[in-house]
């Protein structure tokens, strides 16, 4: 069998395919999800859908993987997980899309789709995190220091 038949006869499998697939669970899990709002955003066309949804599960698997790398503290990790779940995916979640720029003890700053930049203020307990409703931030030096 020549080299090149024997390639067509071999199944190909990409091999992030594969590590993501079936090592790593739970990627399928945030693939579905991910899925579902990339098909609400693009009805009609199925292959836009599918790359959206795997741009967006490997974001927040690489955001995962480092949070859990990281020596960052358990309220952190919390915060920036809970933004994502609030605020962001394909389609933002209940406030809207937003992208975390930097965060503070009691607030984050996030670049909204406009590209204006937001305080979002939160709360992290026992029960979780609670956000408050995105301002607008005038300027951002005066928001650093504050």
């Amino acid at each position: 069998m020549s080299a090149n038949k024997k390639a067509q006869a071999e199944p190909r499998t990409r091999p992030d395919a594969i590590e993501r697939g079936a090592v790593k669970r739970e990627w399928n899990a945030v693939f579905s999800r991910m899925l579902i709002e990339a098909r609400a955003q693009f009805p009609n066309d199925g292959v836009a859908a599918h790359r959206l949804a795997v741009s967006e599960a490997d974001r927040i698997m690489r955001m995962q993987a480092a949070a859990s790398a990281s020596s960052r503290s358990s309220q952190e990790i919390l915060v920036d997980q809970a933004f994502l779940e609030i605020f962001g995916g394909s389609i933002g979640g209940a406030g809207g899309r937003l992208v975390m720029v930097e965060t503070f003890a009691d607030r984050v700053i996030a670049r909204g789709m406009d590209g204006k930049l937001y305080r979002v203020s939160y709360v992290a307990g026992t029960d979780g995190v609670k956000f408050g409703a995105p301002q607008l931030v005038e300027n951002l030096a005066d928001e650093q220091r504050r």
